[in-house]
């Protein structure tokens, strides 16, 4: 596995048939899925709202995940999420 900056981080790499995107913007999805192997997958995480709605156009699938939990006021267990985070895969 290589951790790298993409997309100037690219150049030289082998094919990928895995790639997970964990930040920059729409140059670097578009990079990495112009890299990716024929029936390759590629993931992206966001916290962004626009960030999630590019990569779901372009990859195809989408949810949201938040971890939730905490004690309320009243002493109740509540389910409150907290800074959700989108993931996008495909293609």
């Amino acid at each position: 596995m290589h951790n790298i900056r993409a997309p100037e981080g690219l150049a030289g790499l082998p094919t990928p048939d895995r790639v997970l995107v964990r930040g920059g913007g729409t140059d670097v999805l578009d990079a990495c899925l112009g890299r990716l192997a024929g029936g390759g997958r590629l993931v992206r995480t966001t916290t962004s709202l626009a960030g999630a709605i590019v990569a779901a156009e372009r990859l195809g699938a989408l949810v949201q995940v938040s971890v939730a939990g905490g004690e309320w006021r009243d002493g109740e267990w509540r389910l409150v999420g907290d800074d959700p985070v989108f993931v996008a895969w495909g293609p």
